[in-house]
């Protein structure tokens, strides 16, 4: 397995007041930990009485405390989801979760709301 980095889009790294809101059967909040063109990955708490994630239908919002843009509905599929590791962090026994999710074909004004937000919200 060669360890060449499969991404075609920049990663940003983003403060933490920027955060993602997946809807599918549930909404799962969480912070944005790294964004791109294609995609991004937040952590969230585990809810264990969550139903697991689909397998389609999924869109996610994008937004920022204290205001600033708030992008919609980004149609999205997950392509990992797994426990974070984090040692200095545990909740009575709930884990925390990372999940990367990847951007389905964006139409231009949503091409051009995620590029919006990624300037916003990214910093290198």
């Amino acid at each position: 397995m060669s360890g060449k980095e499969r991404r075609r889009h920049t990663r940003h790294k983003t403060p933490e007041s920027c955060f993602a809101a997946l809807r599918a059967e549930s909404t799962t909040v969480g912070r944005i930990r790294d964004i791109s063109k294609g995609g991004l990955s937040f952590e969230y708490l585990e809810d264990l009485d969550a139903p697991a994630h689909s397998d389609g239908g999924e869109s996610v919002d994008l937004f920022m405390t204290g205001g600033g843009l708030f992008v919609r509905q980004i149609p999205c599929q997950t392509v990992r989801d797994n426990l974070a590791m984090h040692d200095d962090l545990t909740f009575s026994g709930i884990g925390i979760r990372r999940r990367g999710l990847q951007f389905e074909e964006l139409n231009e004004q949503a091409s051009h709301e995620v590029e919006a937000y990624i300037a916003l919200c990214s910093r290198d």
